[in-house]
């Protein structure tokens, strides 16, 4: 097993590990919680993993609708990522430092129908997307200065080596 410390521009680091051939890495980055931000975030994910991962473009997806929360809904503040990937699976966690502006929860898989599309609007329809790619596995918990949400994705990756990731 081979393990060294990345440092990459703009203050973000990360560790870089290659376990019996497989990718291992963790990656993190701090964002401002304005919308302008989620443009920026979503480049930072395409960047730090390999193109042929399939877990990336569900990975840009779920730190866009958070960050968007954030942005919208969480009254301002500091944003940080981390994100980890293992071949077949990767894991987020994302830290607003910012008091809860309004209570989060996650929607219930498998809603076979929404209804009013509209309801939905400020009330979590972002999440909804966020727990069906996780498959359920998203966790939030408000503290008095910060709220931490955790999720987890899986799928097949085709990802072999960390080398340059």
């Amino acid at each position: 097993m081979s393990r060294g410390e990345v440092r990459l521009e703009g203050g973000r680091s990360g560790t870089q590990d290659t376990r019996d051939g497989l990718a291992y890495w963790s990656r993190e980055k701090e964002f401002l919680a304005e919308l302008a931000q989620v443009r920026v975030g979503r480049t930072w994910v395409r960047e730090v993993f390999p193109p042929m991962c399939s877990l990336r473009d569900d990975c840009v997806t779920v730190l866009s609708e958070l960050l968007a929360n954030c942005a919208e809904h969480g009254g301002g503040g500091r944003v940080s990522v981390l994100v980890t990937h293992v071949w077949g699976r990767v894991t987020g966690m994302l830290v607003h430092h910012a008091a809860p502006a309004a209570r989060v929860w996650i929607p219930e898989l498998g809603v076979d129908e929404v209804g009013d599309i509209e309801q939905l609007e400020e009330s979590g329809r972002g999440l909804v997307v966020v727990a069906e790619l996780c498959g359920g596995e998203v966790e939030i918990a408000q503290k008095a200065d910060r709220t931490v949400t955790r999720w987890r994705l899986h799928g097949s990756c085709a990802c072999e080596e960390a080398e340059g990731y």
